[in-house]
């Protein structure tokens, strides 16, 4: 049985569901549905109760809807798919009177989109794509040190013998505020966009249920700081945001102390990845996150490159 409703409808049975469904893209659950609501959209849950596929949807105006990085559909079975992406289509058009369309963006590793796109019975309007790095977590600290670049072992090293200090800070509705604004700041300075300290706050502070939970890490050198922002699932854990803050040029990594106490972290929860979410060709040296991504690069991470497909469909097709 399908179902269709706005987030705040969803029972307890419900939701237990969204939860059933396993390494969902952060997009596609309730808590980041939360914080978009915050930000004036309305979320609605599609799903079938029994196969456990569909997705979140949201819309602004009741009238066009948008599925981010979903929904969650048997793209790989040909004789179900067609069925599958038409009935969830149906599902989003009566969730509201005023409906025009939605656009549906799954998201898939690149070696899975011409088989899929074969399968499908409209073509994409669009395809676009983006990279993440996956740190693997190694079984002990020489392990994860020994997978990382000898720059980055020469970094954290030094960080180490000069005394950096890195913690994991307890998550307060104050804490969280004062992230959001210097990260904002930061922003400013670096030229990239910050999402809203409510969208934040409520993102962080109102996780319905611990399949994703959230921790701040930092890491201070004198008057040099770096914070750290993680998303924690089962089956990885994400960066998502941190700034740093840096009086000398010369001092240690807090950066690189900031990110490697995150692996140690994950292992002592036996979290098996760090997806240190966003990577662009490091050798690219024109484009304006090359030094990020030679960074990230450092920790010996294995690149995923993901194919996000764009399909409209409207009230007239």
């Amino acid at each position: 049985m399908w179902i269709a409703k706005p987030l705040h409808a969803l029972s307890p049975e419900e939701i237990d569901l969204c939860f059933q469904r396993q390494a969902l893209p952060l997009s596609q659950t309730i808590c980041w549905q939360q914080a978009s609501q915050a930000t004036g959209a309305q979320s609605y849950l599609v799903l079938h109760t029994e196969k456990l596929i569909g997705g979140f949807v949201h819309t602004f105006d009741r009238q066009h809807f948008d599925c981010v990085n979903g929904p969650i559909l048997n793209w790989d079975q040909p004789n179900q798919i067609t069925s599958e992406l038409a009935t969830f289509a149906h599902a989003v058009s009566r969730l509201s009177r005023s409906f025009q369309s939605v656009t549906l963006a799954p998201r898939w590793e690149s070696e899975w989109v011409s088989q899929r796109l074969s399968y499908l019975p409209i073509s994409p309007t669009q395809i676009d794509q983006a990279s993440t790095l996956i740190v693997p977590v190694e079984s002990t600290t020489p392990l994860q040190l020994e997978r990382t670049h000898p720059r980055m072992q020469r970094t954290l090293s030094k960080a180490q013998k000069s005394g950096v200090h890195v913690e994991s800070l307890d998550i307060t509705p104050a804490r969280i505020e004062i992230f959001a604004e210097e990260l904002a700041s930061f922003g400013r300075r670096k030229g990239f966009y910050v999402p809203p300290t409510h969208w934040l706050k409520t993102l962080v502070l109102n996780s319905p249920r611990l399949d994703v939970s959230f921790r701040l890490f930092r890491s201070t050198f004198g008057k040099n700081y770096t914070q750290v922002l993680i998303a924690l699932t089962p089956q990885t854990c994400i960066y998502l945001f941190g700034y740093d803050f840096r009086a000398d040029d010369h001092s240690p990594s807090t950066s690189a102390s900031a990110h490697f106490q995150v692996l140690e972290n994950c292992r002592d929860l036996k979290v098996p990845a760090y997806d240190l979410n966003g990577f662009t060709d490091s050798r690219d040296l024109n484009h304006p996150y090359v030094g990020v991504s030679q960074f990230k690069s450092q920790f010996g991470g294995q690149e995923v490159r993901w194919v996000s497909p764009k399909f409209h469909i409207s009230q007239s097709v």
